[in-house]
């Protein structure tokens, strides 16, 4: 293992010296696999946050969330639910753990040197319950706040511009479109809840009433329906419950929802419906522009390797088996490969921030857009979408020390100048001299290689007595000294 660890840093070291002396290749190879590299790494994070990371909540696969739909469009969310259809499911549904009712709240926050407006959203008594995560300070909203004084629970971000991260906020006050209420807990900084096309996170959280017009038994006030699945309840099963459900209870009544149909959707998929499409067709087309850097990487990297063709072929006659020829090459690929990733994963780094900066989609995942190289799935998948490409000029490097066909006698003739002579009925191959001064200026000429010193002493008693050129096999070689 020792040994061919230093082989391997010497072939590093040999293959570094090469892109030293070869600056241009160099560079055209390192920055088309860095462009490449970045841009795919750029989307890749950016799809991650969106489509593949699960949303920061236990068993967040479990979360649904529910509306109208027209029965043209059902995929479409068209209107809100009504609140009795909320009443119905959880009086009726055995499809949830937990079920919730939420509805957005536009307030103006007075203090006393300003007010600025603010969104968050009337929620029952179940709503923190169904997410199934704690407060940072305090306690969530509870079925006594449906009957008391307003209360509020404030979202990581309210708490810290509103009161400057105060431990001791809970039980203070807060105006909200000029009434007081009072703080009774804070939620940690992950809790980013999106509901209907929502850009960003909400700020507060009151609850939602029973009593106000429209919330009532019989109530058609809108609302959201978020709630947990049991664990093993497929979301089609439970929409087909929901479904029979919301028909069985609005045809009671003389107004009601059934010319719609309803809308059950996971929460990620919800936070996702309007951009899924951009998303995958970006990933399309960096998918196209890793395709074709590789393709480019390889041909410039193939047509490098068939000009080291002689390199390869007097470095075999010196001693070098096809193994070490290969490994020889394998390690420069891999040097170029490494420095373009390298180059890439930075370029992607600062692709992300000027992303952030920019919000050219006009909103952001609630999950961070970042580079996650923790070890799983979505990883293994979209790491390997890069290295692969980039390993193709692994492959074109190769292709120097790839056997090839045993010459035929015209081919010889051809390439070394080489007779037949068929008397006595045997073909043979008369070789023609090959002048000292001739064969030291081509030994002269191989480029530095690792080679230890006892391996040249032995490959120079070896050279007279055979010597191999481009796959012919010449033996007998005699030297001119004239």
């Amino acid at each position: 293992m020792r040994l061919i660890l230093d082989d391997f840093s010497r072939d590093l070291a040999h293959g570094f010296r090469l892109l030293r002396r070869n600056r241009g290749f160099a560079a055209v190879i390192v920055s088309t696999l860095a462009v490449a590299i970045a841009a795919t790494v750029t989307v890749f994070s950016i799809v991650d946050a969106w489509l593949l990371r699960p949303l920061d909540f236990p068993d967040a696969d479990r979360l649904v969330i529910a509306f109208a739909a027209a029965p043209d469009k059902p995929s479409e969310p068209a209107v809100w639910l009504p609140y009795r259809a909320y009443l119905g499911w959880k009086e009726q549904s055995r499809s949830f753990a937990s079920i919730s009712a939420a509805f957005f709240r536009g307030v103006t926050i007075s203090t006393p040197d300003d007010a600025r407006s603010s969104v968050g959203l009337d929620v029952s008594p179940d709503f923190f319950k169904t997410f199934g995560v704690a407060p940072l300070l305090g306690r969530t909203l509870t079925e006594s706040d449906l009957t008391g004084p307003p209360v509020v629970g404030l979202s990581h971000g309210l708490w810290l511009r509103q009161f400057a991260g105060s431990p001791g906020v809970i039980g203070t006050s807060i105006e909200l479109s000029d009434v007081s209420h009072q703080v009774v807990g804070v939620m940690p900084r992950d809790f980013n809840v999106r509901i209907l096309d929502r850009p960003e996170g909400l700020e507060f959280w009151t609850p939602l009433r029973n009593k106000t017009a429209g919330y009532t038994e019989d109530g058609m006030g809108p609302v959201a329906i978020v709630a947990r699945l049991r664990k093993g309840l497929s979301i089609a099963a439970a929409q087909s419950e929901v479904a029979r459900i919301t028909r069985t209870t609005e045809s009671g009544y003389r107004m009601n929802f059934n010319q719609f149909v309803v809308n059950l959707t996971s929460l990620q998929a919800n936070n996702s419906r309007t951009i899924r499409s951009t998303l995958l067709t970006v990933s399309a087309a960096v998918v196209s522009l890793l395709l074709i850097a590789a393709m480019n990487v390889g041909a410039l990297t193939l047509g490098r390797g068939i000009g080291r063709m002689r390199e390869a072929a007097v470095r075999a006659a010196l001693g070098s088996g096809r193994s070490r020829l290969i490994r020889q090459f394998l390690a420069e690929s891999l040097l170029v490969s490494l420095l373009g990733g390298l180059a890439g994963i930075a370029l992607a780094l600062v692709a992300i921030k000027l992303f952030i900066a920019w919000n050219p989609l006009g909103t952001l995942p609630a999950n961070a857009i970042q580079i996650d190289l923790r070890h799983d799935r979505r990883i293994d998948s979209g790491s390997s979408c890069g290295s692969n490409r980039s390993g193709d000029s692994v492959a074109g490097g190769l292709n120097v020390s790839r056997p090839r066909r045993k010459p035929s006698a015209t081919t010889a003739r051809r390439e070394t100048g080489t007779g037949l002579d068929d008397r006595s009925g045997l073909v043979r191959i008369v070789t023609r001299r090959i002048p000292s001064a001739r064969l030291a200026a081509q030994c002269r000429s191989i480029p530095e290689c690792p080679l230890s010193e006892d391996w040249r002493a032995r490959s120079r008693s070896r050279l007279a007595s055979r010597f191999v050129h481009r796959g012919l096999l010449q033996r007998g070689l005699a030297l001119d000294y004239r």
